[in-house]
């Protein structure tokens, strides 16, 4: 997941995935970071790929 600012820029990175084991989790890496986090709860199928999803882009 890339974050951008209104000019697109890029203000960070992070990976989202999940361990084989742990299906209920998520892990997260911040950037080029070698610490992973992981979630109390699997937050993958909330980042969604869809162009519209968000719904419209505002003029």
């Amino acid at each position: 997941l890339v974050l951008k600012d209104h000019n697109s820029e890029s203000l960070g990175r992070i990976t989202v995935g999940r361990s084989g084991a742990e299906w209920s989790a998520s892990n997260i890496r911040v950037g080029d970071e070698v610490e992973v986090y992981q979630t109390n709860d699997n937050i993958a199928w909330q980042l969604n790929t869809s162009p519209t999803y968000w719904g419209e882009v505002p003029p």
